[in-house]
């Protein structure tokens, strides 16, 4: 809320300063027609920041004009938005809340959220000008692959045209021009290349696109300097490189035309299934001011008994991620987590600097807990280190149905690699959260060693009484192996009792007289094999005959 309300008062003053600059809030409302366009003239990063919320808030006012504008800002968020806010754009009904999700988005990605200025906002805008300036064409967006690859990483380091104009050609004007810009200081390196397609360039992983009207003596030797250009981008393109240059096989001269072509769509398609790959590790954007830190996260649910719900967002930062220069000191991780309503306001905030977690793994930790009585809102996630300059942020969608009273209900299944007795005598636990009396250290990691698995926490809501006031249910714990659908789809949809193999099972029955009941178990996971696996935890109440099943997936290393 404080951010909100300092963002609130610079807006008045530019307003002030906006009003007494133009004179007539007539004119005011011409420069609030399309935001975007201030920053063509603008050198401060604080300074275009000010005059583009002020120019946003101008169209909050339900009209078709206002709801125009909006589109075509949402439209500039198009290379650097995720799934989720996309998501959340779409169910979006009034000026007013695409106003608010818009001042959310920039301030989510601000590298620097203690000033006013958002340096990643102008840095976006820039690129996106000179994009549509360089790169146009008559697309929605403005620009063509070129421009989105340059809007997501800014200059290339090296820039080719991939194919010599004197090389022989049957017709030279049917061509199609290719080009290839390379990023050797992206992680992992890259070259993206381009050929001409009607309305501008669009990428390729196929390098025979444009050397297609060439003689194949032609296309065998484009091809080999073409390779030869990308040997400092992998291993794998230098053996390709070096493969083709040296082959004893191929005389170019006399070689045949079929093991030319052969040897070509051999190297082409090589190229291309390497080069598809690095594309896939490159993270989505990366600014000048910061680059990526990826990080570990996850979320857990628990009802209270007062009808709040508590949430736990436990964090992990692998050491290896964070870009140290040798012999530097320890460098400050700041966590923060933000809630915000539908609406996109921020309603509870917490920020830590992340502790070592201290284990062969090597990663800082940090938790958060938040107590609440909402139904659905969002939870936006941020680990930033100012000194390597680099930011990681990611965001969820929190819904929540109020569960009936006579149904029986679970908590999420947390991992925590600590759980001791509150008030045993022995210090508080760091980085953990207390509840029902224990002390309870979340872990976020899904890779678990099988020397030291993790202990498993939940809680059972809704338990029915018998005559005498008694309570009667069974734990369940089945380890299976994991199907092939990757490690995060949803506990609800998967079945526990498919064909996959059942490693391990075990139940217990528990008698209490309390309507709530919590558990936590250590699985012994040493005569399991390394590779990933499903967790389940199934709950049986005696007394109602209703059931309740929750799943984990984890990878066993």
């Amino acid at each position: 809320m404080n951010c909100l309300n300092r963002v609130s008062r610079a807006l008045v003053v530019v307003l002030a300063l906006a009003a007494m600059a133009t004179g007539t809030r007539a004119q005011e409302r011409v420069r609030a027609m399309y935001p975007g366009d201030l920053f063509a003239t603008q050198t401060s990063a604080h300074q275009a920041t000010a005059l583009f919320l002020n120019n946003l808030m101008m169209l909050q006012d339900s009209t078709d004009f206002n709801e125009e504008i909006l589109n075509r800002l949402y439209v500039d968020l198009s290379e650097i938005i995720s799934p989720t806010e996309q998501k959340v754009w779409q169910q979006l009904k009034t000026n007013r809340a695409r106003v608010n999700f818009i001042i959310t988005f920039w301030r989510q990605r601000d590298p620097t959220s203690g000033t006013f200025a958002n340096e990643r906002l102008f840095e976006h805008y820039k690129r996106l000008l000179k994009a549509r300036q360089r790169y146009g064409n008559h697309s929605e967006k403005g620009y063509d692959y070129r421009g989105s690859v340059y809007v997501r990483y800014g200059e290339p380091d090296q820039v080719y045209e991939e194919v010599d104009f004197n090389l022989n050609a049957e017709d030279m004007n049917a061509r199609n021009p290719m080009l290839s810009w390379f990023y050797y200081h992206l992680d992992p390196p890259v070259a993206f290349d381009f050929v001409m397609r009607g309305d501008g360039y669009v990428l390729t992983y196929n390098l025979g696109q444009g050397l297609d009207l060439m003689n194949v003596q032609d296309q065998y030797k484009v091809m080999k300097d073409i390779l030869a250009r990308r040997r400092s981008i992998s291993p794998a393109l230098q053996a390709m490189s070096f493969s083709m240059r040296d082959d004893p096989n191929i005389n170019v001269a006399d070689a045949n035309d079929v093991v030319l072509r052969v040897k070509l769509q051999e190297a082409s398609t090589r190229y291309g299934e390497d080069m598809r790959e690095r594309h896939q590790k490159l993270p989505p954007v990366v600014s000048t001011y910061f680059s990526d830190l990826s990080f570990e996260y996850n979320v857990s649910y628990f009802e209270n008994a007062d009808s709040s719900q508590s949430y736990v967002v436990a964090y992990g930062i692998a050491d290896k991620k964070i870009k140290r220069k040798k012999n530097s000191p320890q460098t400050d991780i700041v966590v923060s987590t933000f809630l915000s309503d539908p609406n996109y306001r921020v309603f509870a905030k917490k920020s830590t600097i992340a502790m070592a977690a201290n284990d062969r793994r090597g990663y800082q930790r940090a938790v958060h807990r938040f107590d609440i009585d909402r139904e659905d809102f969002y939870i936006f996630v941020q680990v930033l280190s100012e000194a390597s300059k680099q930011l990681g942020k990611q965001a969820v969608v929190m819904k929540h149905a109020p569960r009936p009273a006579d149904s029986l209900g679970m908590s999420s299944i947390l991992l925590a690699d600590a759980v001791q007795a509150a008030g045993s005598g022995q210090d508080t636990l760091a980085l953990a959260i207390q509840r029902n009396g224990l002390w309870i250290r979340p872990t976020p990691l899904q890779k678990i060693r099988k020397e030291k698995p993790p202990y498993l926490y939940f809680e059972v809501y809704g338990l029915r009484q018998d005559n005498q006031g008694g309570t009667k249910y069974e734990i369940a714990y089945i380890v299976k192996e994991a199907a092939d659908r990757g490690l995060s789809k949803l506990a609800g949809k998967i079945n526990p009792f498919d064909r996959s193999k059942t490693l391990i099972e075990l139940t217990e029955t528990r008698q209490g007289n309390a309507f709530r009941a919590h558990a936590y178990v250590q699985l012994d996971f040493s005569k399991l094999d390394r590779g990933r696996y499903d967790l389940y935890v199934q709950v049986k109440d005696r007394n109602s005959g209703l059931m309740q099943r929750k799943v984990v997936s984890f990878e066993l290393q």
